[in-house]
């Protein structure tokens, strides 16, 4: 029997089937869902007959954090996104850093299996901002299920050619959606959602972070890394690295849309989602090489965990409100 599948062209295994795309516009995508696949939840929210073929348009929200400058600026780079020596040449060494930070963080927190190849089994993450799947792809091999979201079109085209037929990526797909559209869904919710080099692109940081947030599991974990706003990201980040050394095109960053740590954290905390650990990193481009530091005044990655609501306060959202109450507050 063939791999390859009829409607999206990439076939999943039956164990690990997720979800299966067909693009049929520019702004929208029928999903197809496997009966026996429970990993987010799609057969506790659905009627037993609507399991099988579940036909959603995954782009029917507007956008209130992808910017469409942004959107084609990295649209523009999708024919380089896997060339390791051009424009994305700092992302592909960061996951020397950034894919067993993750994995680590992970396993910490009691997901996964410690001491195998496939140490994140089990484990559903949600990549937001995905492009090309440079850091899809490490995570699935390590046995993740993986679901790379991106507004670039361009994007999403090279990172399935570049998945290709890979007996290892099977757990890796590529949907065309916004993240406002995966939070509307509501049924969809994942172990780990993952926005690297992301948060400096969308138009509202905040909002962001509680959209990243609801799709997110009670317990489940948050990573994001960026770049700090200070003088030293400015004249490093900014001068040299995209018009001196030209490590990046120039203008694929804007300054003013950095983040200070406290910054995040703030947000974090707001929803409910407290920051448990954040580390510098530091980018050598003559050697092309990543190391942790303990300065975050250029790049940092964070780990953040949703809270796990306590058994009161499930009891206070669910408990509706007493009859007495509503007449004591009526004014007279």
């Amino acid at each position: 029997m063939s791999r390859v599948c009829k409607l999206c062209g990439h076939c999943i295994s039956k164990n690990l089937a997720m979800l299966q795309i067909r693009k049929i516009s520019k702004r929208m995508i029928t999903t197809y869902l496997r009966d026996d696949y429970p990993g987010l939840g799609f057969d506790q929210q659905l009627p037993k007959k609507q399991r099988t073929l579940f036909d959603q348009s995954m782009r029917f929200t507007s956008s209130s954090s992808v910017s469409e400058e942004e959107t084609k600026k990295f649209s523009k780079l999708a024919h380089s996104w896997w060339d390791e020596r051009g424009d994305m040449m700092a992302l592909h060494t960061m996951n020397s850093l950034r894919v067993p930070f993750i994995r680590d963080c992970l396993l910490y927190q009691g997901f996964g299996k410690p001491k195998t190849s496939k140490a994140l089994e089990g484990v559903n993450i949600l990549e937001v901002g995905c492009g090309a799947g440079i850091l899809s792809e490490p995570l699935a091999r390590l046995g993740a299920s993986v679901v790379g979201i991106d507004s670039s079109a361009e994007a999403l085209e090279a990172a399935k050619i570049h998945r290709g037929d890979d007996e290892d990526l099977q757990s890796l797909q590529y949907l065309d959606s916004w993240l406002e559209d995966i939070v509307a869904v509501g049924s969809i919710k994942f172990d780990c959602v993952v926005a690297s080099e992301v948060i400096e692109h969308v138009e509202d940081y905040r909002n962001f972070i509680q959209m990243c947030n609801k799709v997110l599991k009670p317990g489940g974990s948050l990573f994001i890394s960026t770049m700090n706003r200070t003088n030293y990201s400015y004249y490093l980040g900014i001068i040299m690295a995209e018009y001196v050394l030209h490590v990046v095109s120039p203008g694929t960053h804007t300054w003013d849309k950095f983040l200070k740590p406290a910054e995040i954290e703030d947000a974090l905390l707001n929803e409910g989602c407290p920051l448990v650990k954040i580390h510098g990193m530091c980018y050598d481009p003559i050697r092309n090489k990543w190391s942790w530091t303990s300065s975050t005044e250029l790049n940092y990655i964070v780990h953040a965990v949703k809270t796990i609501p306590t058994a009161s306060e499930n009891e206070k959202e669910t408990k509706p409100l007493p009859e007495s109450s509503e007449k004591e507050n009526t004014p007279t």
